[in-house]
């Protein structure tokens, strides 16, 4: 019996996603050949390896048994590789993405990608939505992941570039630490925790504020998601954040004040409208297009899990 590293790499795969499906997607091949291939693994070794039922696969114990020499045969082969002479990149991938993905959700996409296409340079840019589309018209970076704001009451969406898709949506929410109040007299100046000028969060809160004849101030203004939280659980104000933002630093000591959506209606705050989390994908026509519809496919893969963990309200609505 000869191992097949392909069919080893497809296998651990299914077992780390939890389903074909999602394997597929990390050894960029469909669900049937995934399925194909782990059939195949099963009769080259003559054992069940896999358990399948609607709520996915289990491990039996053969299939525990091979999973830890497969693993071990991977990272051999991996080492090898990389002792026998780093691969001299192919391309560079320019891709400019918003700071609340940059962190974890990036970091686990990139990951995913470089394991895929070890070949390829990424190199990323950390930026404002209004700047990050502004480099992408001008050619400067081939995927962008950037925000935008629907108002409230916009029946219609937004037209789009035909480059462009929405990849995930939700309400855009006042978000303040769990003790705070805002100032009960509507005459009384809001104060606002807010990224830089050219946040689209920024824009949507200031209009709805001003469009609904609402004082405000900003205390503070930073480029930092971690400052703005930071600020925000200090209880220096109230900002406008979609609530996967909202949670992505609060909940993850699990301690300090949690931060909270408020509730519009009690405390007299305009509505803010949809937040939506937009792709835009270059089409260079060359041997990058297969990396870049890779790197899109994780991408929206990464986004709607890491919303999917974290669109709950961080906590309930404020009193």
């Amino acid at each position: 019996m000869q191992l097949d590293l392909d069919l080893l790499r497809t296998f651990t795969s299914v077992v780390d996603t939890g389903g074909f499906g999602s394997a597929g997607l990390r050894v960029h091949r469909s669900q049937s050949t995934v399925s194909q291939q782990v059939r195949k693994l099963e009769e080259l070794t003559g054992k069940t390896l896999l358990l399948r039922d609607r709520n996915g696969v289990t491990l039996t114990d053969d299939g525990e048994l091979l999973l830890a020499y497969a693993r071990r045969l991977l990272t051999l082969h991996e080492e090898a590789t990389n002792a026998l002479g780093e691969q001299t990149p192919t391309h560079v991938l320019r891709v400019g993405v918003v700071e609340d993905f940059a962190g974890t959700a990036w970091m686990h996409t990139l990951a995913d990608f470089v394991r895929q296409r070890p070949a390829v340079r990424l190199e990323t840019v950390c930026d404002l939505s209004t700047h990050l589309q502004r480099q992408y018209a001008r050619g400067q970076l081939d995927l962008i992941v950037a925000k935008d704001v629907v108002p409230p009451g916009m029946h219609s969406p937004i037209a789009l570039p035909a480059d462009c898709e929405v990849v995930w949506s939700e309400p855009l929410r006042w978000i303040a630490a769990e003790n705070y109040r805002p100032p009960a007299a509507q005459t009384a100046s809001l104060p606002l925790v807010l990224f830089m000028p050219g946040c689209v969060y920024r824009q949507a809160a200031i209009q709805s504020l001003e469009l609904g004849g609402r004082a405000w101030h900003a205390v503070l203004s930073t480029q930092s998601l971690h400052g703005l939280q930071a600020a925000l659980r200090a209880g220096m104000g109230l900002s406008p954040l979609n609530t996967a933002a909202a949670h992505l630093h609060s909940g993850s000591h699990g301690r300090g004040t949690e931060l909270v959506v408020l509730d519009e209606n009690r405390h007299g705050l305009p509505p803010l409208g949809h937040s939506r989390y937009l792709l835009r994908l270059a089409h260079p026509g060359t041997a990058a297009e297969d990396d870049l519809q890779l790197l899109a496919q994780l991408v929206r893969q990464q986004v709607r899990r890491w919303h999917a963990q974290h669109s709950a309200p961080p906590a309930a609505l404020a009193a």
